[in-house]
Protein backbone atom coordinates (compact mmCIF):
# COMPACT_ATOMS: atom_id res chain seq x y z
CA UNK A 1 0.00 0.00 0.00
CA UNK A 2 1.17 3.50 -0.64
CA UNK A 3 -0.56 6.72 0.30
CA UNK A 4 -0.78 9.07 -2.64
CA UNK A 5 -0.60 12.81 -2.17
CA UNK A 6 -3.77 14.74 -2.70
CA UNK A 7 -2.36 18.24 -2.28
CA UNK A 8 0.11 19.38 -4.92
CA UNK A 9 1.52 22.54 -3.40
CA UNK A 10 2.62 21.43 0.08
CA UNK A 11 6.38 21.38 -0.43
CA UNK A 12 9.25 20.47 -2.67
CA UNK A 13 10.77 17.72 -0.53
CA UNK A 14 12.90 17.63 2.58
CA UNK A 15 15.41 20.04 1.02
CA UNK A 16 18.48 17.85 1.26
CA UNK A 17 20.70 19.00 -1.57
CA UNK A 18 23.74 16.73 -1.17
CA UNK A 19 22.90 13.08 -1.85
CA UNK A 20 23.50 10.93 1.27
CA UNK A 21 25.91 8.51 -0.50
CA UNK A 22 28.28 11.48 -0.83
CA UNK A 23 28.58 11.68 2.98
CA UNK A 24 29.34 7.96 3.25
CA UNK A 25 32.00 8.32 0.56
CA UNK A 26 33.58 11.41 2.16
CA UNK A 27 33.80 9.74 5.57
CA UNK A 28 35.31 6.65 3.98
CA UNK A 29 37.92 8.79 2.21
CA UNK A 30 38.59 10.60 5.51
CA UNK A 31 39.28 7.20 7.10
CA UNK A 32 41.82 6.43 4.38
CA UNK A 33 43.53 9.80 4.86
CA UNK A 34 43.65 9.42 8.65
CA UNK A 35 45.07 5.90 8.27
CA UNK A 36 47.89 7.35 6.16
CA UNK A 37 48.59 10.04 8.77
CA UNK A 38 48.06 7.96 11.92
CA UNK A 39 48.27 4.30 10.93
CA UNK A 40 46.64 1.65 13.08
CA UNK A 41 47.99 -1.75 12.15
CA UNK A 42 46.05 -4.64 13.58
CA UNK A 43 45.78 -8.08 11.99
CA UNK A 44 42.23 -8.59 13.31
CA UNK A 45 40.74 -6.64 10.39
CA UNK A 46 42.88 -8.60 7.92
CA UNK A 47 41.38 -12.02 8.67
CA UNK A 48 39.69 -14.30 6.16
CA UNK A 49 36.59 -14.36 8.37
CA UNK A 50 36.18 -10.58 8.14
CA UNK A 51 36.84 -10.66 4.41
CA UNK A 52 34.04 -13.20 3.99
CA UNK A 53 31.85 -11.16 6.34
CA UNK A 54 32.56 -8.08 4.24
CA UNK A 55 31.52 -9.88 1.06
CA UNK A 56 28.31 -11.16 2.68
CA UNK A 57 27.52 -7.68 4.03
CA UNK A 58 28.15 -6.16 0.60
CA UNK A 59 25.69 -8.60 -0.98
CA UNK A 60 23.16 -7.85 1.78
CA UNK A 61 23.66 -4.10 1.36
CA UNK A 62 23.17 -4.36 -2.39
CA UNK A 63 20.01 -6.40 -1.89
CA UNK A 64 18.52 -3.96 0.62
CA UNK A 65 19.38 -0.99 -1.58
CA UNK A 66 18.02 -2.67 -4.71
CA UNK A 67 14.74 -3.54 -2.97
CA UNK A 68 14.36 0.05 -1.79
CA UNK A 69 15.09 1.48 -5.24
CA UNK A 70 12.76 -1.04 -6.87
CA UNK A 71 9.97 0.07 -4.53
CA UNK A 72 10.53 3.68 -5.59
CA UNK A 73 10.54 2.76 -9.29
CA UNK A 74 7.34 0.74 -8.95
CA UNK A 75 5.52 3.66 -7.36
CA UNK A 76 7.00 6.34 -9.61
CA UNK A 77 8.60 8.08 -6.66
CA UNK A 78 11.91 9.91 -6.58
CA UNK A 79 15.04 9.31 -4.53
CA UNK A 80 16.17 12.89 -5.13
CA UNK A 81 15.80 14.57 -1.76
CA UNK A 82 15.10 18.06 -2.96
CA UNK A 83 12.10 16.86 -4.93
CA UNK A 84 8.65 16.17 -3.62
CA UNK A 85 7.53 12.63 -2.73
CA UNK A 86 4.62 11.32 -4.77
CA UNK A 87 3.69 8.62 -2.30
CA UNK A 88 4.53 7.22 1.10
CA UNK A 89 6.42 3.93 0.89
CA UNK A 90 5.05 1.43 3.42
CA UNK A 91 5.26 -1.99 1.77
CA UNK A 92 8.03 -4.36 0.77
CA UNK A 93 11.34 -3.51 2.42
CA UNK A 94 9.67 -0.40 3.86
CA UNK A 95 7.53 -2.64 6.06
CA UNK A 96 10.74 -3.77 7.81
CA UNK A 97 12.61 -0.47 8.08
CA UNK A 98 11.63 3.12 7.38
CA UNK A 99 15.11 3.82 6.02
CA UNK A 100 16.28 0.85 3.94
CA UNK A 101 18.52 3.04 1.78
CA UNK A 102 20.46 4.24 4.83
CA UNK A 103 20.57 0.73 6.24
CA UNK A 104 21.97 -0.41 2.88
CA UNK A 105 24.51 2.42 2.73
CA UNK A 106 25.63 1.73 6.31
CA UNK A 107 25.98 -1.99 5.61
CA UNK A 108 27.95 -1.23 2.43
CA UNK A 109 30.24 1.13 4.38
CA UNK A 110 30.84 -1.56 7.01
CA UNK A 111 31.39 -4.21 4.32
CA UNK A 112 34.00 -2.14 2.51
CA UNK A 113 35.56 -1.33 5.89
CA UNK A 114 36.03 -5.06 6.54
CA UNK A 115 37.46 -5.52 3.06
CA UNK A 116 39.81 -2.54 3.44
CA UNK A 117 40.84 -3.53 6.96
CA UNK A 118 40.93 0.01 8.34
CA UNK A 119 40.16 0.65 12.03
CA UNK A 120 39.60 4.35 11.37
CA UNK A 121 36.58 3.51 9.26
CA UNK A 122 35.08 1.61 12.17
CA UNK A 123 35.78 4.49 14.55
CA UNK A 124 34.21 7.01 12.14
CA UNK A 125 31.06 4.94 11.51
CA UNK A 126 29.17 5.99 14.68
CA UNK A 127 29.77 9.67 13.82
CA UNK A 128 28.56 9.05 10.27
CA UNK A 129 25.41 7.31 11.54
CA UNK A 130 24.74 10.16 13.99
CA UNK A 131 25.24 12.73 11.23
CA UNK A 132 22.90 10.91 8.85
CA UNK A 133 20.33 10.51 11.61
CA UNK A 134 20.44 14.14 12.74
CA UNK A 135 20.85 16.02 9.48
CA UNK A 136 19.15 13.76 6.96
CA UNK A 137 16.71 11.27 8.49
CA UNK A 138 15.14 13.70 10.99
CA UNK A 139 14.69 16.27 8.21
CA UNK A 140 13.09 13.65 6.00
CA UNK A 141 10.79 12.61 8.84
CA UNK A 142 9.70 16.20 9.48
CA UNK A 143 8.96 16.56 5.79
CA UNK A 144 7.01 13.27 5.63
CA UNK A 145 4.96 14.27 8.70
CA UNK A 146 4.00 17.52 6.99
CA UNK A 147 3.36 15.83 3.68
CA UNK A 148 1.49 12.69 4.77
CA UNK A 149 0.28 13.60 8.27
CA UNK A 150 -1.50 10.88 10.20
CA UNK A 151 -0.63 8.24 7.58
CA UNK A 152 3.07 8.76 8.25
CA UNK A 153 2.60 8.91 12.01
CA UNK A 154 0.74 5.58 11.98
CA UNK A 155 3.44 4.08 9.79
CA UNK A 156 6.10 5.26 12.27
CA UNK A 157 4.28 3.47 15.08
CA UNK A 158 4.41 0.20 13.15
CA UNK A 159 7.87 0.26 11.55
CA UNK A 160 11.24 1.04 13.16
CA UNK A 161 13.48 3.80 11.91
CA UNK A 162 16.51 1.55 11.32
CA UNK A 163 15.90 -2.14 12.07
Amino acid sequence: MSVMLEKRDISKGPGILIPPPVYYTLVFIAGLVIQKMIPIVNPVLRSNLLTITGIVLLILAGSVGALALWQFLKTGNTVILHKRAKSLQTTGIYSITRNPMYVGLSLAYLAVTFLAGNWWHIMLLPFLILFVHRFIILREEDYLKREFGIHYEEYCKQVRRWL
